[in-house]
This record gives C-alpha cells, structure tokens and sequence, in this order.
C-alpha cells in the first residue's frame, strides 16, 4: 500500500509540475504568472506574466550580485513603474513573495529614491526556475552609494510569485 501511495505522489508531483510550466506552442516559451494581490487595479488577486511586464517602460543596468559573486546586466521593470502600473493610488507598501515563502517588503520612499528593478532577464536571456526566475528584485547598489549593502542584501529576493500592494 505505501509504495502504491509512494507512486501516486510522485505522479501527482510530475503531473503538477507539467501543468505549471506549459509552453506556448507558437514562442517555446513558459508561461510562469505572478500574482498580485491587495489595493489593485483590478479585481484581486490578478495574474500577470512576463510578457505583460515586457510591454511595460524597461530599464537595463549592470550591478555586483552578491550571490552569485559577479556582476551580471538585469532587465526588467522599475518597482515604481510596476506600482503606478498596477498599484491603487495610495500605496506605500509592497510584499514581494517567493515560491519558497521568502517575502521581501518595500516601501515607498525605497522604490522612490532608487531605481530597484523587477527583473526578468540576466545577461540578455529570460530567467526560468533554473536561474531563480521568473521574477527577481535587484538592489541597484552599483549606481546607489547611498544605499547600505548590508541592511539591503536581504531585500534581494527571487523566484517571485505573489507580490501584495498595501495602503
């Protein structure tokens, strides 16, 4: 009985994995949803992909990460742009989540101040699950003096799925 219970869940776990990561047939590409939650535009919770933030104003720029001890080009979305897209207006706070139930909080006079990209491609490719996408925060230390590496490090965060917008 155990090793049939055994079986089932490993089929249930490939099964799920296959649902999540369906391709689309035309591009090659995984469709991978980040959901937002909170004091939205729209009603909640809402599911955006990387193709939605693609048609959105992108910035690009090289910055020292410290996980990966070398400096690598994000492209993605600046958080204030992501926030005035998608954002009610009012809101002075973000939870970002991660798959893994890591959750990074910002708030308004951070994503005013520096440019903190939601990024969605190192080095010029997209990142999948493999590189800790499909959505990470990158701390513009590079180009932000100003900004304290080690009280902000742990605002790094990726493999985003949920990201709440508060009042």
């Amino acid at each position: 009985m155990d090793k049939r219970r055994n079986i089932h869940f490993i089929f249930s776990i490939v099964l799920i994995t296959i649902i999540c990561h369906i391709g689309d047939a035309a591009t090659g590409e995984r469709i991978q949803k980040i959901k937002l939650y909170g004091a939205i535009n729209e009603p909640a919770p809402f599911f955006i992909t990387i193709s939605d933030l693609e048609q959105l104003s992108l910035t690009e720029y090289p910055v020292f990460n410290p996980y990966r001890k070398k400096t690598i080009t994000y492209k993605g979305v600046l958080m204030k742009e992501l926030v005035k897209k998608f954002g009610q207006p009012g809101v002075t706070k973000i939870m970002i989540g991660a798959i893994d139930g890591y959750q990074s909080e910002f708030i308004i006079q951070e994503w005013q101040k520096w440019n903190i990209l939601f990024a969605f491609k190192a080095d010029g490719e997209l990142m999948g699950p493999d590189r800790n996408g499909p959505l990470k925060v990158i701390m513009p230390y590079d180009t932000s003096p100003d900004m304290d590496r080690v009280l902000y490090e742990p605002k790094w965060i990726w493999a985003i799925n949920k990201i709440t917008f508060k009042k």
